[in-house]
């Protein structure tokens, strides 16, 4: 009992060594600009105001940055999610040669990291005329080795009973995926979901590459660029961190549990 209580304890201990990050930016958000903050207590003792959300709201392109990040998180989860399925989906249910060879290959993705892919992928973006627009950051995370190996895990463990029936009863192969494999997996397509929107939501590197206009920008693109203009103050580029995070916690505090599910069942063994 002792034990168990101490483990809890570590645990709040730790939980607030992570959380604290986001008390400061909230507190940060609330103080009034040109408030004297040498002494790092001044960063939560009121005055507080809401001056510094309005005015990074009026005066900077931050919704426009939220409005292209939101488009380009949520189409991107919705392609990967279709796309991600149906690989998945073949390779744990639909015996065809060469079935092994397909999913070495998706796993060595694995092992491949993004940088190493971003001449090519630069190449074959500019080749297509896709560059500095929505759709050539979009497109590429359409397919996520991770995504293909995690559901076809969930769709692996599904009993052979229920797709013998179906087959005996007629159902064709799509009528099985889109009535039986999806809605038994919903755990794991929210986890995968969640992780993919994320993804998108705080990608840098790709957008930096493929974006050059302004009216483009992401929140990860867009924030760097105002802080840049605020290098001696920090309220301000607290706040709108603050704010270009809040609907990151939202969704995640949102689908924490199907996060939690969907990765303690993906290390069961089938």
């Amino acid at each position: 009992m002792k034990a168990g209580r101490f483990f809890t304890a570590i645990c709040a201990a730790a939980s607030i060594v992570f959380l604290f990050p986001i008390f400061w930016m909230v507190f940060a958000a609330l103080t009034p600009e040109g408030t004297n903050t040498s002494y790092p207590v001044r960063w939560f003792l009121p005055p507080y105001t809401l001056e510094n959300l309005v005015e990074i709201f009026t005066g900077s392109k931050i919704l426009l940055w939220t409005w292209n990040s939101m488009i380009v998180a949520v189409v991107s989860t919705l392609l990967n999610l279709s796309a991600c399925s149906m690989a998945a989906f073949a390779l744990a249910r639909i015996p065809f040669h060469g079935r092994r060879i397909v999913e070495y290959v998706i796993l060595a993705g694995l092992l491949i990291p993004t940088e190493a892919l971003l001449i090519a992928l630069f190449t074959l973006v500019k080749n297509i005329g896709l560059l500095d627009s929505m759709a050539g950051i979009i497109l590429p995370a359409a397919a996520a080795p991770l995504s293909v190996i995690v559901l076809q895990r969930f769709f692996s463990r599904l009993p052979n009973e229920l797709f013998e029936s179906a087959h005996l009863d007629g159902a064709h192969i799509y009528l099985i995926f889109f009535r039986i494999a999806l809605p038994l997996t919903t755990a794991s397509i929210v986890t995968v979901a969640i992780f993919s929107f994320l993804g998108s939501w705080n990608n840098f590197l790709w957008p930096y590459i493929a974006i050059f206009s302004e009216e483009l920008f992401t929140l990860p693109l867009g924030v760097p660029s105002f802080n840049n203009a605020y290098a001696q103050d920090y309220i301000l580029p607290l706040t709108v961190n603050f704010a270009a995070s809040l609907p990151a916690i939202i969704v995640f505090i949102i689908g924490q549990k199907q996060i939690v599910q969907g990765i303690t069942m993906t290390g069961l063994r089938a």
